[in-house]
């Protein structure tokens, strides 16, 4: 991949990234954040899923991954799957941009369903490239940006 421009200059290993067999949107009916974040940490179902990717999370802040991508000054950070640690990681990015004139770069997120998320989602993720063709408004009909790519 080198030769297309993709060089990894940090240690993660793509293993520990797990496939997205549950995940903490699932069966959860969260609609605030903060019953989000207040009940999905004790769903025994999704644990091992948000224990590792919380594991995972650590390494890359340890390795300065949000400090890097601020760094670079990208026009858009593409997330490939596993919400939950994009939320993560998007949220530490965010933080660099707080008092800064730079523009937020736009956070997109390529995955199976967008039907969950929330507009408390939109802090963290501006748009969504979605595989599942599934798209469902909330009860208050909010409907999250994005497309069907197949």
């Amino acid at each position: 991949m080198e030769a297309e421009g993709f060089k990894n200059t940090f240690e993660v290993n793509m293993d520990d990234m797990l496939d997205k067999t549950m995940h903490t949107f699932r069966k959860s009916k969260t609609n605030t954040l903060a019953n989000h974040w207040k009940w999905n940490p004790f769903n025994l179902v999704n644990k091992h899923y948000t224990r590792q990717s919380d594991q995972l999370l650590d390494l890359m802040v340890e390795q300065s991954i949000p400090k890097r991508i601020y760094q670079a000054r990208p026009n858009l950070v593409l997330n490939i799957g596993n919400e939950y640690l994009t939320m993560n990681l998007m949220e530490d990015l965010a933080k660099y941009y707080k008092n800064t004139a730079l523009n937020m770069p736009k956070r997109h997120i390529y995955t199976r369903f967008v039907r969950d998320f929330k507009e408390f989602t939109l802090p963290m993720i501006d748009y969504a490239h979605f595989t599942n063709p599934l798209q469902t408004g909330n009860d208050n009909g909010f409907i999250f940006p994005g497309e069907y790519v197949g």
